[in-house]
């Protein structure tokens, strides 16, 4: 089943992703509802999740760092630190009444080691997670206000890293050739690790019930026009007058999205089930920064203007809820939390730099659970940025 899991995995990777490889269709800016609200019908509500919905990221050597804080203090880096994420959309087609998304979407994390006790600077135990969710669309019932929308989801993802060696480390054979040429590595995973991170065997599925909050506000800027009064009885146009005035345009338009997330694992590897947390709270603030781009009108009217994302800040938490009887386990480690800052690169559909920085109370990385880190990553980050080569729609007055 596990090696059946895996080739499936690899398959969806590497078929056409039609969700990240085309530009995603506009956004609509009704004219009906003033300069300042935006409306969005079903259509263009699945079209904002798509936005928001996670990012790969990649950071190499020197550009990473993790710093071990539990079962023993060590430092680490990585020559590869990647999040590579896909998703593949059905029910997204141009459908303003239809309230349902499907978002296949399989994650692989990989981490290269380098250094510290790592043998030949390996790709460790990768994390595969194979999974689709289902959102609900709804208008905000709270507020009569075109700028909120919101949705329910619920998915189910699987979580293993396709090992087949002993779970924990006592019990755990290390060849021969790794422990005669690095004697470290056969001492912390022995003696102090309580986990076999070499080839140990790590297992769970989860069940994801989440609500997504999503609204925007726009700043506006005052500017001077040129106005022409015209005599409708001059054919010439002779009689015409021109004056100033004044009226507003665009500034910038900051999106957010609330997230809210409960996460119960089911089917967790014996081995682990002592040690891992079955139920989990997260949390998740996003904030996308979008500019107008406004061309050159020479006759003085208000321009028409596309958007163009300049950065976005995501907020994660995390807090386990489950019984987790990891040694020198305290209350502060069932908690997670980072953030992340993300620059479009100028002129590119799906490409940024990121920076991220946070702490592990345990870490996310499959049989690595009993390590408590904080780190830090710089790199490059791939996902559906909005910019000026996006169908995105006009803005107009």
């Amino acid at each position: 089943m596990k090696k059946f899991i895996i080739l499936l995995s690899i398959i969806l990777f590497n078929f056409p992703n039609d969700g990240l490889s085309q530009n995603l269709e506009h956004l609509t800016f009704g004219e009906n509802y003033g300069f300042s609200e935006i409306y969005f019908d079903g259509f263009e509500h699945k079209n904002l999740i798509k936005y928001y919905t996670n990012v790969g990221k990649f950071s190499g050597l020197w550009f990473n760092g993790y710093k071990r804080l539990s079962p023993f203090k060590a430092a680490q880096r990585h020559i590869v630190d990647a999040d590579i994420t896909s998703h593949f959309f059905f029910l997204d087609e141009k459908d303003p009444f239809s309230r349902f998304l499907v978002d296949i979407n399989p994650q692989f994390k990989v981490r290269q080691h380098f250094g510290d006790i790592q043998f030949s600077a390996p790709v460790r135990t990768p994390s595969y997670m194979p999974g689709f969710k289902i959102y609900y669309l709804f208008p905000s019932p709270f507020e009569k206000n075109y700028n909120r929308n919101e949705n329910l989801y619920f998915g189910i993802y699987h979580h293993s890293n396709g090992q087949d060696g002993e779970t924990l480390a006592v019990n755990a054979e290390i060849p021969d050739k790794v422990i005669f040429e690095n004697k470290k590595l056969d001492f912390d995973f022995l003696q102090e690790r309580l986990f076999n991170v070499y080839n140990g065997s790590f297992s769970t599925n989860f069940l994801q019930f989440g609500f997504n909050r999503y609204w925007w506000k726009t700043r506006k800027k005052e500017i001077e026009v040129i106005r022409t009064i015209s005599d409708p009885f001059d054919i010439n146009g002779s009689s015409d007058s021109t004056y100033l005035d004044k009226d507003y345009i665009t500034k910038s338009i900051n999106y957010h999205q609330l997230n809210l997330e409960l996460r119960y694992h089911f089917f967790t590897a014996d081995e682990l089930e002592k040690y891992f947390s079955n139920r989990n709270i997260m949390m998740k603030y996003s904030l996308i920064n979008v500019r107008p781009f406004y061309v050159k009108d020479p006759y003085g009217e208000l321009p028409d203007v596309k958007l163009m994302e300049r950065m976005r800040f995501d907020l994660n938490v995390q807090f386990r809820t489950g019984t987790i009887e990891l040694n020198n386990f305290e209350l502060y480690r069932a908690f997670d939390i980072s953030s992340t800052f993300s620059f479009r690169l100028w002129r590119s559909s799906f490409l940024a730099v990121f920076l991220e920085a946070g702490y592990f109370g345990s870490d996310n990385y499959n049989i690595y659970l009993e390590d408590e880190y904080i780190f830090f990553r710089f790199g490059l980050a791939s996902g559906s940025f909005i910019n000026s080569n996006s169908l995105l729609s006009t803005l107009k007055r």
